[in-house]
Protein backbone atom coordinates (compact mmCIF):
# COMPACT_ATOMS: atom_id res chain seq x y z
CA UNK A 1 0.00 0.00 0.00
CA UNK A 2 2.86 2.61 0.77
CA UNK A 3 4.47 1.83 -2.46
CA UNK A 4 1.47 2.57 -4.62
CA UNK A 5 1.05 6.12 -3.03
CA UNK A 6 4.49 7.04 -3.13
CA UNK A 7 4.00 6.08 -7.16
CA UNK A 8 0.78 7.80 -6.85
CA UNK A 9 2.48 10.95 -5.70
CA UNK A 10 5.32 10.70 -8.07
CA UNK A 11 2.92 11.10 -10.98
CA UNK A 12 0.91 13.92 -9.23
CA UNK A 13 4.36 16.01 -9.04
CA UNK A 14 5.06 15.07 -12.32
CA UNK A 15 1.70 16.34 -13.56
CA UNK A 16 2.30 19.87 -11.89
CA UNK A 17 5.51 20.05 -13.13
CA UNK A 18 4.28 19.63 -16.71
CA UNK A 19 1.10 22.10 -16.06
CA UNK A 20 3.73 24.54 -14.60
CA UNK A 21 6.31 24.13 -17.44
CA UNK A 22 3.15 24.65 -20.02
CA UNK A 23 1.99 27.88 -17.97
CA UNK A 24 5.51 29.21 -18.69
CA UNK A 25 5.64 28.28 -22.49
CA UNK A 26 2.16 29.88 -22.35
CA UNK A 27 2.75 32.94 -20.83
CA UNK A 28 5.86 33.48 -22.95
CA UNK A 29 4.02 33.03 -26.50
CA UNK A 30 1.40 35.67 -25.08
CA UNK A 31 3.70 37.96 -23.91
CA UNK A 32 5.23 37.79 -27.51
CA UNK A 33 1.53 37.73 -29.49
CA UNK A 34 1.68 40.82 -27.48
CA UNK A 35 4.88 42.85 -28.51
CA UNK A 36 4.24 41.59 -31.89
CA UNK A 37 0.67 42.86 -32.24
CA UNK A 38 1.95 46.60 -30.67
CA UNK A 39 4.74 46.18 -32.99
CA UNK A 40 2.54 46.03 -35.98
CA UNK A 41 0.37 48.78 -34.71
CA UNK A 42 3.28 51.28 -34.00
CA UNK A 43 4.27 50.40 -37.63
CA UNK A 44 1.08 50.88 -39.10
CA UNK A 45 0.57 54.28 -37.19
CA UNK A 46 3.82 55.24 -38.07
CA UNK A 47 3.58 54.40 -41.88
CA UNK A 48 -0.06 56.23 -41.77
CA UNK A 49 1.65 59.14 -39.82
CA UNK A 50 4.44 59.31 -42.49
CA UNK A 51 1.84 58.89 -45.64
CA UNK A 52 -0.37 61.48 -44.51
CA UNK A 53 2.84 64.30 -44.44
CA UNK A 54 3.49 63.05 -47.86
CA UNK A 55 0.06 63.97 -49.09
CA UNK A 56 0.49 66.95 -47.06
CA UNK A 57 3.86 67.83 -49.12
CA UNK A 58 1.89 67.44 -52.48
CA UNK A 59 0.18 70.43 -51.99
CA UNK A 60 2.10 72.70 -50.19
CA UNK A 61 4.50 74.09 -53.33
CA UNK A 62 0.55 74.96 -55.02
CA UNK A 63 -0.28 76.98 -51.40
CA UNK A 64 2.67 78.89 -50.89
CA UNK A 65 2.98 82.56 -50.72
CA UNK A 66 5.30 84.93 -51.85
CA UNK A 67 7.08 87.75 -49.18
CA UNK A 68 4.89 90.26 -51.97
CA UNK A 69 1.75 88.67 -50.95
CA UNK A 70 -0.30 91.30 -48.50
CA UNK A 71 -1.75 89.26 -45.53
CA UNK A 72 -5.40 90.17 -46.82
CA UNK A 73 -4.58 88.21 -49.91
CA UNK A 74 -3.22 85.31 -48.43
CA UNK A 75 -6.22 84.78 -46.33
CA UNK A 76 -8.69 85.31 -49.05
CA UNK A 77 -6.59 82.51 -51.37
CA UNK A 78 -6.11 80.17 -48.41
CA UNK A 79 -1.90 80.37 -49.09
CA UNK A 80 0.65 78.95 -46.25
CA UNK A 81 3.64 81.55 -45.74
CA UNK A 82 6.70 80.44 -44.66
CA UNK A 83 7.65 82.48 -41.73
CA UNK A 84 7.09 79.61 -38.75
CA UNK A 85 3.37 80.20 -38.20
CA UNK A 86 1.16 76.99 -37.10
CA UNK A 87 -1.38 75.45 -39.57
CA UNK A 88 -3.63 72.79 -39.33
CA UNK A 89 -4.81 70.46 -41.26
CA UNK A 90 -6.65 67.01 -41.14
CA UNK A 91 -6.18 64.61 -43.73
CA UNK A 92 -8.38 61.29 -43.79
CA UNK A 93 -8.21 60.27 -40.47
CA UNK A 94 -4.81 62.29 -39.21
CA UNK A 95 -4.89 65.72 -37.60
CA UNK A 96 -1.49 67.15 -39.09
CA UNK A 97 0.23 70.43 -37.28
CA UNK A 98 2.31 71.58 -38.95
CA UNK A 99 5.16 74.68 -39.94
CA UNK A 100 7.46 75.84 -42.62
CA UNK A 101 10.64 78.56 -42.10
CA UNK A 102 12.44 79.04 -45.41
CA UNK A 103 16.31 77.40 -45.53
CA UNK A 104 17.41 80.66 -47.32
CA UNK A 105 16.89 82.37 -44.45
CA UNK A 106 19.39 81.02 -42.19
CA UNK A 107 22.87 81.30 -42.13
CA UNK A 108 24.85 78.41 -44.17
CA UNK A 109 27.61 76.64 -42.00
CA UNK A 110 29.87 75.38 -44.94
CA UNK A 111 29.06 78.72 -47.19
CA UNK A 112 29.67 81.37 -44.23
CA UNK A 113 32.26 83.87 -43.95
CA UNK A 114 34.16 82.98 -40.74
CA UNK A 115 32.96 86.97 -39.28
CA UNK A 116 29.60 86.11 -39.89
CA UNK A 117 29.50 83.01 -37.95
CA UNK A 118 30.69 84.92 -35.10
CA UNK A 119 29.09 87.57 -34.78
CA UNK A 120 25.71 85.21 -34.75
CA UNK A 121 27.53 82.90 -32.01
CA UNK A 122 28.00 86.05 -29.91
CA UNK A 123 24.38 87.30 -30.46
CA UNK A 124 23.48 84.15 -28.45
CA UNK A 125 25.49 84.81 -25.31
CA UNK A 126 25.94 87.52 -22.96
CA UNK A 127 29.14 89.77 -23.08
CA UNK A 128 31.03 87.81 -19.86
CA UNK A 129 30.68 84.69 -21.91
CA UNK A 130 32.50 85.41 -24.81
CA UNK A 131 35.33 82.69 -24.52
CA UNK A 132 32.15 80.35 -24.72
CA UNK A 133 30.99 81.76 -27.80
CA UNK A 134 34.27 82.21 -29.21
CA UNK A 135 35.06 78.48 -28.56
CA UNK A 136 32.50 77.30 -30.72
CA UNK A 137 32.55 79.18 -33.61
CA UNK A 138 36.19 77.95 -33.36
CA UNK A 139 35.72 74.54 -33.14
CA UNK A 140 32.63 74.59 -36.15
CA UNK A 141 35.71 76.32 -37.94
CA UNK A 142 37.98 73.58 -37.21
CA UNK A 143 35.25 71.42 -37.92
CA UNK A 144 34.91 72.29 -41.12
CA UNK A 145 38.28 72.80 -42.57
CA UNK A 146 40.53 69.98 -43.92
CA UNK A 147 43.67 70.48 -42.07
CA UNK A 148 44.57 70.23 -38.57
CA UNK A 149 45.89 73.01 -37.05
CA UNK A 150 43.37 74.04 -33.95
CA UNK A 151 42.43 78.10 -33.85
CA UNK A 152 42.37 79.43 -30.33
CA UNK A 153 39.91 78.22 -28.82
CA UNK A 154 39.34 75.31 -31.13
CA UNK A 155 38.94 71.80 -31.42
CA UNK A 156 40.71 69.11 -33.39
CA UNK A 157 41.70 65.34 -33.11
CA UNK A 158 43.31 65.22 -29.68
CA UNK A 159 40.40 67.09 -28.06
CA UNK A 160 37.46 64.76 -29.55
CA UNK A 161 39.14 61.51 -28.92
CA UNK A 162 39.41 62.06 -25.33
CA UNK A 163 35.51 62.17 -25.23
CA UNK A 164 33.76 59.08 -24.30
CA UNK A 165 33.22 57.49 -26.71
CA UNK A 166 35.71 58.88 -28.62
CA UNK A 167 35.21 60.16 -32.34
CA UNK A 168 36.97 62.34 -35.00
CA UNK A 169 35.85 65.28 -36.39
CA UNK A 170 34.66 65.91 -39.97
CA UNK A 171 37.29 67.99 -41.03
CA UNK A 172 35.38 69.16 -43.77
CA UNK A 173 31.83 70.41 -44.96
CA UNK A 174 28.64 69.57 -42.90
CA UNK A 175 26.38 67.26 -44.08
CA UNK A 176 23.44 67.22 -41.98
CA UNK A 177 22.63 70.56 -39.08
CA UNK A 178 22.50 67.73 -36.38
CA UNK A 179 26.86 67.27 -36.19
CA UNK A 180 26.89 70.72 -35.05
CA UNK A 181 25.74 67.99 -31.32
CA UNK A 182 29.13 66.64 -31.96
CA UNK A 183 30.88 70.08 -32.27
CA UNK A 184 32.63 71.49 -28.91
CA UNK A 185 31.17 73.57 -26.99
CA UNK A 186 27.69 73.03 -28.30
CA UNK A 187 25.04 70.81 -26.47
CA UNK A 188 21.37 70.39 -26.74
CA UNK A 189 20.57 73.18 -25.27
CA UNK A 190 22.40 75.50 -27.31
CA UNK A 191 21.09 73.21 -30.68
CA UNK A 192 17.64 72.90 -29.80
CA UNK A 193 16.54 75.83 -27.64
CA UNK A 194 14.80 77.99 -26.77
CA UNK A 195 17.53 80.40 -25.87
CA UNK A 196 15.59 83.76 -25.82
CA UNK A 197 16.93 87.07 -28.01
CA UNK A 198 16.27 90.31 -27.31
CA UNK A 199 15.94 92.58 -29.97
CA UNK A 200 18.38 95.36 -29.95
CA UNK A 201 16.60 98.23 -31.82
CA UNK A 202 14.93 100.11 -29.10
CA UNK A 203 11.89 101.07 -31.47
CA UNK A 204 11.02 97.84 -32.22
CA UNK A 205 7.67 96.88 -31.34
CA UNK A 206 6.86 94.54 -27.96
CA UNK A 207 5.53 91.85 -29.98
CA UNK A 208 8.00 91.49 -32.01
CA UNK A 209 11.57 92.03 -30.54
CA UNK A 210 11.82 89.11 -28.38
CA UNK A 211 12.73 85.42 -30.38
CA UNK A 212 13.40 82.05 -28.79
CA UNK A 213 15.15 79.60 -30.41
CA UNK A 214 18.54 77.29 -30.90
CA UNK A 215 21.15 76.92 -33.50
CA UNK A 216 18.99 74.52 -35.74
CA UNK A 217 16.57 77.56 -36.00
CA UNK A 218 19.78 79.92 -37.28
CA UNK A 219 21.23 78.33 -39.24
CA UNK A 220 21.50 75.62 -42.33
CA UNK A 221 23.27 73.17 -44.18
CA UNK A 222 20.46 73.35 -46.95
CA UNK A 223 20.97 76.82 -48.36
CA UNK A 224 21.18 76.85 -52.42
CA UNK A 225 22.80 80.63 -52.64
CA UNK A 226 25.38 82.46 -50.28
CA UNK A 227 23.48 84.76 -50.05
CA UNK A 228 20.94 84.80 -46.47
CA UNK A 229 17.20 86.34 -47.56
CA UNK A 230 16.44 89.49 -45.07
CA UNK A 231 12.75 88.55 -46.02
CA UNK A 232 13.10 84.78 -44.45
CA UNK A 233 15.74 85.89 -41.91
CA UNK A 234 14.95 85.22 -38.01
CA UNK A 235 15.28 88.03 -35.94
CA UNK A 236 18.91 87.90 -34.18
CA UNK A 237 19.75 87.31 -38.24
CA UNK A 238 18.59 90.29 -38.99
CA UNK A 239 19.87 92.68 -36.57
CA UNK A 240 23.46 91.62 -36.20
CA UNK A 241 24.16 90.26 -40.15
CA UNK A 242 22.21 93.14 -41.43
CA UNK A 243 24.73 94.47 -43.60
CA UNK A 244 25.36 91.51 -45.54
CA UNK A 245 21.95 90.27 -46.19
CA UNK A 246 20.35 90.35 -49.39
CA UNK A 247 16.77 92.20 -50.03
CA UNK A 248 16.22 89.75 -52.88
CA UNK A 249 12.09 89.17 -52.87
CA UNK A 250 12.52 85.36 -53.85
CA UNK A 251 9.72 82.76 -53.64
CA UNK A 252 9.86 80.03 -51.24
CA UNK A 253 12.63 77.29 -52.82
CA UNK A 254 14.09 75.17 -49.51
CA UNK A 255 12.24 74.79 -46.78
CA UNK A 256 12.26 72.84 -43.13
CA UNK A 257 8.66 71.48 -42.77
CA UNK A 258 8.11 70.51 -38.58
CA UNK A 259 5.14 68.64 -38.41
CA UNK A 260 3.21 66.76 -35.75
CA UNK A 261 0.65 64.13 -36.04
CA UNK A 262 -0.23 62.66 -32.69
CA UNK A 263 2.96 61.46 -30.96
CA UNK A 264 5.01 61.41 -34.18
CA UNK A 265 6.95 64.63 -34.70
CA UNK A 266 8.50 65.30 -37.88
CA UNK A 267 11.24 67.49 -39.51
CA UNK A 268 11.75 67.46 -42.98
CA UNK A 269 13.97 69.35 -45.41
CA UNK A 270 12.40 69.91 -48.80
CA UNK A 271 13.42 71.71 -51.87
CA UNK A 272 10.42 72.95 -54.19
CA UNK A 273 10.49 71.93 -57.71
CA UNK A 274 8.71 72.41 -61.27
CA UNK A 275 7.01 69.53 -63.37
CA UNK A 276 5.18 66.04 -62.39
CA UNK A 277 7.36 65.76 -58.99
CA UNK A 278 6.45 68.97 -56.61
CA UNK A 279 9.13 68.47 -54.09
CA UNK A 280 12.52 66.45 -53.66
CA UNK A 281 13.46 65.31 -50.11
CA UNK A 282 16.69 66.09 -48.58
CA UNK A 283 16.40 65.30 -45.31
CA UNK A 284 13.87 63.60 -42.86
CA UNK A 285 14.43 63.12 -39.30
CA UNK A 286 11.14 61.15 -37.51
CA UNK A 287 10.55 59.45 -34.16
CA UNK A 288 13.57 60.77 -32.23
CA UNK A 289 13.13 61.85 -28.56
CA UNK A 290 15.93 63.95 -26.89
CA UNK A 291 16.77 63.31 -22.78
CA UNK A 292 16.77 66.67 -21.75
CA UNK A 293 13.65 67.43 -20.58
CA UNK A 294 11.44 67.53 -23.34
CA UNK A 295 13.71 70.06 -25.41
CA UNK A 296 12.51 68.69 -28.33
CA UNK A 297 9.12 68.76 -27.46
CA UNK A 298 10.02 72.59 -25.72
CA UNK A 299 11.57 73.21 -29.89
CA UNK A 300 8.52 71.70 -31.90
CA UNK A 301 5.80 73.95 -29.92
CA UNK A 302 7.65 76.89 -28.90
CA UNK A 303 6.35 78.98 -31.83
CA UNK A 304 2.45 78.05 -30.47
Amino acid sequence: MTVILTERGSVMVMVLWVLAVLTIIGGFFAVETRITRNLGMGAWNDLQSRLAVHSLMTILPERLASPSVDENEVLEKGLLVVDGRKYKIKIGNREVIFSLEEENGKLDLNNAEEGQIRDLVRAFFPEEDVIKADTITDSILDWRDSDKLVRLNGAEDALYEDKKPPYLPANGPFRFLEELLLVNGIDSNIFWGPVTYVSQDEDAENANNIWKGGFIDLFTVYSSSKNVLKIYAPLPIQETLAESLSNQDQQPQRMRLIAVVGSQKMIIFWERQKGSTPYKLLHWMTGFTLDNKGKEQAWAEKRS
